[in-house]
C-alpha cells in the first residue's frame, strides 16, 4: 500500500491500535467511525500546531487610515510580516501595553512599523502602528508571469512600466494570454505580506488523505496522535496502557518531523486577504 494512507486505511489502523477493530470502517465496541475521524483531524491539528510544518503566505491589503485587518481564515499563528513584498520593511511584534506604559502615540498615521495582536482583538485580527495612511496595491495576484499591457477589458490603460503599478479604476485586472492583460501581475507596493502557519485541511471522506503538505511518511502514524484523543480518560485497563504508548510515540513524531523540516515549507504565491 505504500506511504500514503486515506481516511478509511487510518480510521482502520486507529481502531486496531485501540484494539477495537471490529471490520473494515466499521464501528468499535467502545468508539464509533466518526469518534475516530474527530480524533485523526484533531490529532493533524495538533501536529500543524507543534510543529509549524504546514506554511503559506498571504496578502493585506492596507486602506488608508484603517489599524484593524483580518488575518487569513486558515492562519493558526503568523511567523513574519513585511511591508512592500519579500524584499520590504520588516514589522516587528510589539503590544499595545508598551506603547501605553512608555507613552508613545498609537494614533499616528504613516507606514506600519509594528504590528499587535493584543488591546481587545479577535483571535483572528491583527492591528499596525502607524496606522496606513495611504491604500495598497489592489492588483497583486499571484507571482507568475510578466506583464505586457494592461486592459479594462475595452481599452488599454495607461502605465509606467518603471513604477509600481497601484489601483486599476474600473473592473480588476485579470488573467489573460492574449497579450492584452498582464499574466499574473505582482504588485507588492503599500501591502503587507504575512507569512504564517496554517491549519491543515479536514478530511471527512473515506477516500481523502491528509493534507498534501504532510510528509507521507507520517501517515502510518496517525493513529498515534488519534488514539490519544480517544484513549484518555478511559477505564479500562489495555486503553491505559496504549494510551501511554500512543502518548510516547506521538511525542517522537513531533520531533521528528520537526527535524525534518526546519526552516522549510511550502511558499506559496500571494494573494490579497
Amino acid at each position: 500500500m505504500g506511504y500514503e494512507k486515506n481516511l478509511r486505511q487510518l480510521v482502520n489502523l486507529t481502531l486496531r491500535f485501540a484494539s477495537d477493530y471490529r471490520g473494515d470502517y466499521k464501528n468499535g465496541k467502545s468508539f464509533t467511525v466518526q469518534e475516530v475521524i474527530d480524533s485523526l483531524n484533531e490529532a493533524m491539528l495538533d501536529l500543524a500546531i507543534a510543529t509549524g510544518v504546514l506554511k503559506s503566505v498571504s496578502l493585506i491589503i492596507p486602506e488608508a487610515d484603517t489599524a484593524i485587518y483580518t488575518l487569513p481564515a486558515n492562519c493558526l499563528r503568523p511567523l513574519q510580516l513585511k511591508l512592500n513584498g519579500l524584499q520590504g520593511t520588516l514589522l516587528l511584534p510589539r503590544q499595545i501595553s508598551q506603547y501605553d506604559y512608555e507613552r508613545d502615540p498609537t494614533s499616528d498615521s504613516g507606514d506600519p512599523v509594528t504590528f499587535y495582536r493584543d488591546k481587545g482583538l479577535a483571535y483572528n485580527q491583527i492591528g499596525f502602528i502607524p496606522i496606513p495612511a495611504t491604500a495598497g496595491s489592489q492588483a497583486a495576484t499571484t507571482s507568475a508571469g510578466l506583464m505586457r499591457r494592461i486592459s479594462d477589458g475595452t481599452n488599454d490603460l495607461t502605465y509606467d512600466a518603471n513604477r509600481a503599478l497601484r489601483r486599476v479604476t474600473g473592473r480588476p485586472v485579470e488573467y489573460g494570454g492574449d497579450g492584452r492583460v498582464i499574466r499574473g501581475l505582482a504588485s507588492n507596493e503599500g501591502n503587507i505580506t504575512v507569512h504564517y502557519v496554517r491549519n491543515p485541511a479536514r478530511i471527512t471522506k473515506h477516500s481523502e488523505t491528509p493534507d498534501p503538505e504532510f510528509p507521507v511518511w507520517i501517515h502510518k502514524d496517525l493513529k498515534y496522535g488519534a488514539a490519544r484523543y480517544l484513549l484518555r480518560g478511559s477505564k479500562v485497563p489495555i486503553h491505559s496502557l496504549k494510551g501511554q504508548v500512543a502518548t510516547a510515540k506521538w511525542q517522537t513524531l513531533k520531533f521528528r518531523l520537526m527535524e525534518r523540516s526546519e526552516d522549510t515549507g511550502p511558499m506559496k504565491a500571494a494573494v490579497p486577504v
